[in-house]
């Protein structure tokens, strides 16, 4: 059996892409070596489970920035998690490096060639373009990031990106053929009749229709749900159920934040879950909302896994005006999905808002959003993809 070594700088719970990817390898018979983190661990494990070996390294400092010295402490252990996994990489021999990401391309491409086998460049992002070209700093990091991709592209037996544009893009730049695509999306889920009774932590005091948001807020900024619970202000007969990664001190403003617009009876925020839960909780709400942000082209080129989330949960989508985000919700092989807006201006978001719950919008959008997911945004048509990647560099 054909053994892979896959590695990526992120929660193993939670990386929903590289989860999908291993357990579809494992699946087909292939003995998948997963080198990730746990920010929920104190001591790293290791577990087999299936055909995927998953080694977690504790990394619970991870949400803890509250002052300086939990700051230096969180780099610290990332630094050191770092080193440990591309030294992994580097003195044990695998069929297939599969690289998710620049923190592990040079040590599993450096692997490829001591052992002679193949290398996989799997690109969540568009790394050469992922900081904003307006700032210094943000190009000379964009510049480090262009020269580690050339010396992995050059290298690599398949390059892989998340979106078409991004895969078009990348093809322009570095003047080579379309790398291949695998799209983030999530499997096949059926929506069965639902439990009457509405889970505890989705109680509102008023009935109001629920706007659902997952995902990730970070410090450096990329969602604007600071505008969104502002445009609620505006729009008072919503309430927004909020699902993400944050740490310690972003949760301690945005809680902050939602008291000082007197808004706590109508917001709730609830910790990372797997997608199952997520899932679960997103049956439950009626519309997805997506307030990316931001000026590198690698946002506007964005490859989001909550597209599908939300629509393989039947919810329709309201989301910033960016060009493939559009593409998405008014030009998709079965219909209009919801309506965009843009994400800096606090009236535009409360349109978007008002315009789905008047005379509840999304109860007639929610088919073209199931359909949407079930006949085109699944994993299972993706999965296709990536097996046979597979076939073709090894037999």
């Amino acid at each position: 059996m054909k053994r892979i070594i896959m590695a990526e700088f992120s929660d193993i719970r939670y990386d929903a892409r590289v989860l999908k990817e291993a357990k579809s390898l494992a699946d087909k018979g292939y003995i998948v070596q997963l080198l990730m983190y746990n920010a929920s661990i104190r001591h790293n494990t290791y577990s087999y489970n299936n055909g995927i070996f998953s080694h977690a390294y504790s990394f619970n400092e991870k949400h803890r920035d509250t002052n300086i010295f939990f700051k230096i402490i969180r780099i610290l252990k990332a630094v050191c998690i770092v080193v440990k996994i591309n030294f992994y990489i580097l003195t044990h021999k695998a069929d297939v490096y599969h690289v998710h990401n620049l923190y592990f391309s040079v040590s599993s491409t450096i692997a490829s060639i001591i052992f002679k086998s193949k290398l996989i460049y799997d690109a969540h992002e568009i790394h050469c373009e992922h900081y904003d070209n307006s700032s210094f700093h943000g190009k000379i990091k964009n510049k480090i990031n262009e020269y580690i991709e050339m010396f992995v592209i050059r290298h690599c037996d398949a390059f892989i990106q998340a979106s078409t544009e991004r895969a078009h893009y990348i093809s322009y730049r570095f003047k080579l053929r379309t790398p291949h695509v695998i799209n983030n999306y999530v499997p096949l889920k059926i929506i069965n009749d639902l439990n009457k009774e509405i889970p505890a932590n989705l109680n509102f005091e008023q009935k109001f229709p629920i706007m659902f948001y997952s995902g990730g807020i970070y410090s450096a900024g990329g969602r604007k749900l600071e505008n969104v619970i502002q445009a609620m202000k505006i729009v008072e007969y919503v309430n927004l159920v909020i699902i993400g990664f944050m740490n310690d001190r972003i949760k301690k403003q945005l809680y902050s934040f939602i008291r000082n617009t007197k808004l706590t009876s109508r917001v709730k925020i609830l910790p990372p879950c797997s997608y199952e839960d997520l899932f679960n909780y997103a049956q439950y709400c009626n519309f997805g909302i997506i307030p990316l942000t931001g000026n590198s082209l690698n946002t506007r080129l964005s490859a989001l896994n909550k597209v599908s989330e939300y629509l393989m949960s039947g919810l329709p989508i309201i989301c910033t005006n960016y060009e493939n985000l559009s593409r998405i919700i008014y030009n998709n092989p079965v219909g209009l999905i919801g309506s965009t807006f843009d994400v800096n201006s606090t009236r535009s978001i409360a349109d978007a808002i008002r315009l789905m719950i008047a005379d509840n919008l999304f109860l007639d959008l929610k088919p073209n959003a199931l359909k949407l997911a079930h006949n085109y945004f699944n994993w299972e048509k993706e999965e296709i993809k990536l097996l046979n990647i597979y076939e073709s560099i090894l037999f």
